[in-house]
C-alpha cells in the first residue's frame, strides 16, 4: 500500500466575504459563499488594513516592513488551539501581533468562530523572500500509536498563505541553494515529507528518548510536475538546524522519490519535533494565478526526557 502524505484537503478552504477586521460570528456567516454555509472545515483569507479582500501574492516593497491581516475560521463543531508560523526563504521569521514580538503564535476558535490576526514583518532586506504564513491544528497534540496514522496525518495538514516580496528587486534571481546528497529510491511511495525510523525508513518515528536525534527522511513527489522546496526542522515550534545548518534544499521530478538521513540540534527538554517541506519558494505568484503547491508537514514526533 502506498504511503500517501501530501494533505488531501477533506477541509474546503473557502474565502471569507467580510466587511471588517471586528465583525461578529453572525456576520461572518452571513456572507461566506452560500454553498459553504453547510461545510465543516476551516477558512483562511488575506486582508489589508482596510478590512478589504488582498488577491495579490506578490509584493514590490520599498521600506522593510509588510503589514497585512490573517483571517482564519473555525467551522467545525469543535473547539481547536491552532499555532501561527512565519518563514522566510526556508527561515523562520520572528513577527509582530499588536505590537508584541512573536517567534509563533498560539490561539484557540470555539466553534463557528474566526480569529483576525493583524501580521507584522519587520526588518526585510534588500532581496527576494518567499514567506510562508502556516498554521496548524492542535499543536500540542501527538500520536504515538501506529495503528492511528490517519489522525498523525490529519494533524500534520498545513494551512498556508505563501507570498513574494521584492524589496528593492524586481524579479526572482536565478540562483539555487545547493542541493543535499540524497539518495533515489527506486519506489515512489511517498508524496510529501515521512520521518521514517533508522533501520526500518518506510516505518514511522512517532516518538523517541534518544538524545542524537538522527533518523530518515523520505519525501516524493507524486504530482505530474517538478518541485524543489526547503526542508526545515522545529523543536517546541523554533527552527533548529538540521545536519547543521538552517535547512536543507533539493528538488523532484513528477514520480519521484528520495531519502536522506538526518541529525538535528536537539533542544534540552524538547516535547515535539515536526519537519516541514516548504514548496516551490522560488515560484512567481503573478496576479492572474497567484498560488503554488502547500507545503507539506511530516507526522509530529513525541520526545521522551
Amino acid at each position: 500500500m502506498w504511503i500517501k502524505l501530501k494533505k488531501i484537503c477533506i477541509f474546503l478552504l473557502f474565502i471569507l466575504f467580510v466587511g471588517c477586521s471586528n465583525d461578529t460570528n453572525s456576520s461572518i456567516e452571513q456572507n461566506i459563499v452560500p454553498n459553504e454555509k453547510t461545510e465543516q472545515g476551516y477558512s483562511l483569507g488575506l486582508y489589508n488594513s482596510n478590512s478589504t479582500i488582498e488577491a495579490k501574492r506578490s509584493f514590490h516593497i520599498k521600506d522593510e516592513i509588510f503589514e497585512k491581516s490573517i483571517i482564519f475560521a473555525n467551522k467545525t463543531n469543535q473547539e481547536k488551539t491552532f499555532i501561527l508560523l512565519v518563514f522566510d526563504n526556508g527561515k523562520q521569521r520572528n513577527f509582530k501581533i499588536h505590537d508584541n514580538d512573536m517567534r509563533y503564535f498560539r490561539f484557540t476558535l470555539a466553534k463557528n468562530q474566526s480569529e483576525t490576526i493583524p501580521v507584522k514583518i519587520e526588518g526585510i532586506a534588500d532581496g527576494f523572500h518567499a514567506t510562508n504564513f502556516i498554521i496548524l491544528k492542535n499543536p500540542d497534540e501527538v500520536v504515538t500509536d501506529s495503528s492511528t496514522l490517519a489522525k498523525a496525518d490529519s494533524l500534520s495538514q498545513t494551512y498556508n498563505i505563501r507570498v513574494n516580496l521584492f524589496k528593492n528587486l524586481e524579479k526572482i534571481p536565478m540562483e539555487r541553494p545547493q542541493q543535499v546528497n540524497s539518495e533515489k529510491l527506486k519506489e515512489a511511495r511517498i508524496d510529501g515529507i515521512f520521518v521514517g525510523k533508522q533501520g526500518d525508513a518506510y516505518k514511522a518515528l512517532l516518538q523517541t528518548e534518544e538524545d542524537n536525534l538522527r533518523f530518515n527522511v523520505l519525501y516524493g513527489n507524486l504530482s505530474e510536475e517538478s518541485i524543489d522546496f526547503y526542508i526545515v526542522s522545529l523543536v517546541d515550534w523554533e527552527q533548529v538546524n538540521i545536519n547543521g545548518n538552517q535547512n536543507i534544499y533539493d528538488e523532484l521530478s513528477k514520480g519521484e522519490n528520495k531519502k536522506i538521513t538526518v541529525s538535528i540540534d536537539h533542544k534540552k527538554n524538547g516535547k515535539v519535533m515536526i519537519l516541514f517541506m516548504l514548496t516551490n519558494p522560488f515560484s512567481p505568484l503573478p496576479d492572474d494565478n497567484p498560488y503554488t503547491a502547500s507545503p507539506n508537514a511530516s507526522f509530529k514526533v513525541k520526545l521522551i526526557d
